[in-house]
């Protein structure tokens, strides 16, 4: 079981604290034998796994902290990041990532059909002399299956 130290309670990632007003606050936990080493900027890495390090940091970081503990923390990590060799620009992307679009506005109001080719008359062959040749077989056996002669009117 932990015990209030100095007005800090660790638990978990946690470290609550006591206030001079008497309240609670909370901030992200460090254990005393956390080294503050991560995956180098330098290191042989994809981009992306660099940046989620420091991406998931600092989202750790919001989540754990409260209002007032949040500037000192973002600072502290502000200073690992950069002993890490990470450059001013990729700290900053994590820290304030850009805003995302809303994806619903991109999506079509209508769907696409897809059209049969039916070869009405003998002039559309004569037109298209390699369309039922371009297509598979399978497809092809069922154009020819809905070709059919236009019927002639007689006046």
């Amino acid at each position: 079981m932990e015990t209030e130290v100095e007005g800090h309670l660790p638990f978990l990632d946690i470290d609550i604290y006591r206030k001079m007003d008497g309240s609670l606050g909370h901030k992200v936990y460090w254990k005393p034998t956390h080294t503050n080493f991560y995956l180098l900027q330098k290191s042989h890495h994809h981009p992306a796994n660099k940046h989620s390090v420091l991406s998931s940091l600092v989202h750790r970081t919001k989540a754990l902290c409260d209002q007032e503990s949040l500037a000192p923390e973002l600072t502290f990590l502000t200073n690992v990041f950069k002993q890490n060799g990470y450059s001013h620009q990729q700290i900053q992307r994590a820290i304030k990532p850009t805003a995302r679009t809303n994806k619903t506005e991109d999506k079509p109001t209508s769907t696409a059909t897809y059209q049969t080719l039916k070869l009405h008359t003998a002039e559309s062959a004569e037109c298209w002399p390699n369309t039922i040749s371009e297509v598979s077989p399978y497809h092809r056996r069922k154009y020819q299956a809905t070709c059919h002669q236009p019927k002639m009117h007689q006046d």
